[in-house]
């Protein structure tokens, strides 16, 4: 696992980054916070069940009282910060240089700190999101309630983002130069 923050790469350094991850480790994901990203590696497609998921927190306090301290109360605020595959970036992925030790390129390149680089890439990383239904093992009868409690954690997300956006937005509209 990796953490990503966002705010200090523009979109070609993003890509280069996600390339670079996406080429090791091709059944990877990444999953998102409100302003950060985690890579998740794996070379092989990671499933998660989901009532084995839930009945280890519940057997460790400490990391259920972690979790609800980071406003993640329930096993689907938490599985709901999945955001896509590195399957589902490969055409967003294609001719982006991949960034290597030999070529540094987001050391050189890809650094930028500024309110219309955080639109961008917001906007970038929010298109990516790709729901995959078949990565949480949930029993059937169980199915339909935990796809509503995701999607309905999905819709804050939703909310979340296009505030954050109009925020940018008005950031950069606000002092233009």
């Amino acid at each position: 696992m990796q953490w990503l923050g966002l705010y200090q790469l523009d979109k070609n350094g993003l890509k280069s980054v996600l390339a670079a991850f996406a080429e090791a480790f091709p059944d990877g994901e990444i999953w998102i916070t409100p302003i950060d990203a985690l890579m998740v590696g794996s070379t092989r497609k990671i499933t998660i069940d989901v009532e084995a998921l839930r009945k280890r927190i519940a057997e460790e306090p400490e990391v259920d009282s972690e979790l609800k301290f980071a406003f993640l109360p329930h096993v689907e605020d938490l599985l709901g910060q999945y955001h896509c595959s590195c399957e589902s970036m490969k055409e967003f992925l294609k001719g982006s240089p991949v960034n290597r030790d030999g070529n540094l390129y987001v050391q050189f390149s890809g650094v930028h700190r500024s309110y219309r680089n955080h639109l961008e890439l917001f906007e970038m990383i929010w298109s990516l999101r790709k729901w995959d239904p078949e990565k949480f093992i949930v029993p059937e009868e169980k199915r339909a309630d935990f796809l509503a409690a995701i999607e309905r954690h999905w819709a804050v997300m939703e909310k979340h983002a296009e505030w954050k956006i109009g925020q940018y937005r008005q950031f950069i509209l606000n002092n233009k130069k």
